[in-house]
């Protein structure tokens, strides 16, 4: 056999194997895929149509069947009687002419349970393009099929008006509830432009308002009187959505109609109160002020306002210049406003004042703004003092070192302070504006639970100590009612419940936290640092009897060179209740071996005298072991640098010389002089990993 044969057949080879891997990932992908997936024969097309040979794992979990109950069978085992027929036949249409088809039909599974797919069909064609198999894909749109129920039924449904406009002006989809509103019927509506059902005197404004708003990316809401087939007069609330890249705005609007009636009302009842008006005659010129709004400004009544000395009120030029803006964009983009500034009155009196304004188009062009203006100067100057009040408040509140919060008559949290983040590990963001029991659950019928309900049903103080479970700790508590609510004021005193508790449970608990730990612990006293107790770890530990160890101090078990270290820390601790020394300390047992010990303590009282309690974990083991590791460590950086410096030196002469060798024609002295240098090299290089070798050994 030639060469070139055995070059072709291994081609040969390589393309099947490559070839059975594809197929092989095929199989895989349509085994594990979530998508349905059926192999069907082509034909025959009528009745019972072309028989399963291949279902994937995803069709018995789709539908019940298994591969054995459904391979022999048609596709038409799954249809029932609520089967879109119509969907069936552009299937059987599509199918007649092999082309690839798209349908979504309700199919029914094993147990008769109905459910949406979305099936596509696929004609599979062979080498000769004779179609052999169809391939069907079936992904469960169940869900989705809902979702689409439920908004078709919000749709036609809802009592609010539901539609969608387009950017040319016209409705392009609307619901009953809009029909009913307006008198007119859906075949009507859609071809009348949005425009029309406007009140003429709201369209320049609507339609301003609309260019604005599409511009956007958020929803936006407007207002405005809309005019139905037979005459009446509608307000509607609006909130639209900015023309999506199809140019359509999705709207829904809401009947207003009671509630301007009803601010109509209210605004004649605040004129009657005594709230100023104004108007500025864009075509005349001129400047109106009512007599109330004269009063506001102390001006007397033959006094002649323009828009030019109207501006010499309003103190500073920002102010003017805000005033000026607002004007502008009423006249240009038909906003109104509604703005609180500081006046300075003809009697020189400073006063705040409420300024609103409302333009008037006709014809689309501004001929007037009309409004109101209000003395606002009490309340105003009371937020302000309101304002500071709180502000101090607030730095009081947060400085105080207790935990404070405050809820209302209703238990909604208004305050929440740094410190009561700290205590009960809740943020301000999680607590204001939410039940209280809501979030603390577990202390309803807990002794706060009783008290703080006490306190606001007879208005009196309660001061109490309770023990929250869910965090383990005990609060002393002050909870001070008003007509608002309750403001509590909390102190963490778990430390000194702890200490009183284990003074009065000391004798109980003592065998059992104490005498029979694992871990050697002692009791001395502080001031004469005796040994008061002992258990029996430390006795087995370190070998002294417990007579013995009653008998020694603590400086007993130091090492003579350690005991100055302790002075000087019992020296620091000496004036110092809860002083606490922690870390790892030389010890010495019975038998005078040295151990270092991981040394914890605690500040108790024991029959009466200052003492501390200490914990002692013995880990000289584990200090030797992290000796040991440190000194591989550094065996292996050694070895490191000999295997990157010096064994790279020999190494690139070996590899220069047979490089050398081989390139050259030597005469044999010379051959003779580059062996032994080889010979050299190869010795030096031996010797470095006989060093090395023997250095992994230790």
């Amino acid at each position: 056999m030639k060469k070139e044969d055995i070059d072709t057949e291994g081609l040969v080879i390589d393309r099947e194997k490559k070839e059975e891997q594809r197929l092989k990932l095929l199989e895989s992908v349509i085994t594990n895929t979530t998508d349905a997936i059926l192999i069907t024969e082509a034909e025959p097309f009528d009745h019972p149509g072309p028989k399963i040979i291949y279902v994937n794992k995803a069709f018995t979990r789709m539908t019940g069947y298994t591969a054995e109950e459904i391979v022999g069978k048609t596709p038409r085992i799954l249809q029932g009687p609520k089967t879109d027929r119509t969907e069936l036949t552009r299937m059987r249409v599509a199918m007649d002419k092999w082309e690839t088809c798209d349908i979504t039909v309700i199919n029914y599974k094993k147990n008769g349970e109905e459910f949406w797919i979305q099936l596509t069909i696929t004609p599979v064609a062979d080498e000769t393009g004779w179609f052999t198999h169809w391939i069907f894909v079936e992904r469960d749109v169940t869900e989705r099929m809902k979702i689409q129920h439920e908004l078709k039924q919000i749709f036609e449904l809802a009592p609010d008006v539901i539609c969608t406009i387009g950017t040319d002006g016209y409705f392009k989809k609307i619901n009953p509830a809009m029909c009913k509103l307006l008198e007119y019927t859906e075949e009507q509506l859609l071809v009348i432009a949005f425009k029309k059902i406007i009140h003429p005197d709201d369209q320049v404004k609507v339609m301003t308002q609309l260019e604005i708003s599409n511009k956007g990316t958020s929803s936006y809401y407007f207002e405005n009187r809309c005019v139905t087939k037979t005459g009446k007069l509608k307000w509607l609330a609006w909130t639209s959505t900015p023309a999506t890249e199809d140019g359509l705005i999705f709207t829904v609007a809401k009947d207003i109609t009671d509630k301007k009636e009803l601010e109509n009302l209210l605004n004649k009842a605040t004129n009657l109160a005594g709230i100023g008006g104004w108007n500025l005659d864009l075509k005349n010129n001129t400047v109106f002020w009512s007599d109330m709004t004269r009063n506001i400004y102390e001006v007397d009544a033959s006094y002649q306002p323009n828009f030019k000395n109207g501006l010499l009120f309003f103190n500073g030029r920002q102010a003017q210049n805000a005033i000026i803006k607002h004007i502008q964009l009423s006249i240009k983009k038909c906003l109104s406003f509604d703005v609180e500034m500081q006046i300075t009155t003809a009697k020189g009196n400073l006063k705040w004042v409420r300024i609103v304004g409302e333009p008037e188009f006709v014809a689309k062009q501004c001929t007037r703004i009309s409004g109101s203006f209000q003395d606002i100067d009490v309340r105003k100057k009371a937020e302000i003092l309101a304002k500071e009040a709180l502000e101090e408040k607030k730095i009081i509140l947060e400085s105080i070192g207790d935990a404070f919060f405050a809820v209302d008559r209703n238990w909604i949290v208004t305050y929440w302070n740094k410190i009561a983040e700290v205590v009960f590990h809740r943020s301000k963001a999680e607590m204001i504006g939410r039940n209280i029991w809501d979030i603390f659950s577990a202390a309803i019928d807990s002794e706060s639970f009783k008290s703080y309900h006490l306190a606001i049903a007879t208005q009196q103080p309660v001061h109490f100590e309770d023990f929250y479970e869910p965090l383990h700790r005990w609060y002393e508590i002050s909870a001070y009612p008003s007509d608002n609510g309750l403001s509590v004021y909390f102190k963490d005193v778990t430390e000194r419940k702890l200490s009183k508790n284990l003074l009065i449970d000391s004798e109980k608990r003592y065998s059992e936290l104490f005498q029979y730990s694992p871990t050697p612990k002692w009791v001395y006293d502080q001031e004469t640092l005796a040994f008061l107790d002992v258990n029996n770890a430390a006795i087995e530990h370190y070998g002294y009897t417990r007579e013995e160890f009653l008998s020694m101090t603590i400086k007993d078990i130091r090492p003579e060179g350690s005991v100055k270290v302790l002075d000087e820390v019992l020296e620091m601790s000496r004036g110092k209740k809860n002083f606490i020394k922690q870390g790892v300390f030389s010890h010495r047992t019975k038998e005078g071996k040295l151990i270092e010990v991981d040394i914890q303590s605690n500040p108790m009282t024991f029959k009466g005298r200052p003492a501390k309690v200490i914990i002692a974990n013995d880990i000289t083991e584990r200090l030797a072991y992290i000796k040991a590791i440190e000194e591989q460590n550094e065996k292996l950086r050694e070895i490191s640098w000999l295997q990157s410096h010096v064994v790279r030196a020999p190494l690139a002469r070996i590899l220069g010389l047979v490089g050398l060798l081989s390139s050259c024609e030597l005469d044999a002295q010379e051959s003779v002089q580059l062996l032994e240098h080889l010979q050299n090299s190869a010795n030096e290089l031996d010797n470095v990993i006989v060093e090395i070798t023997r250095k992994t050994k230790h």
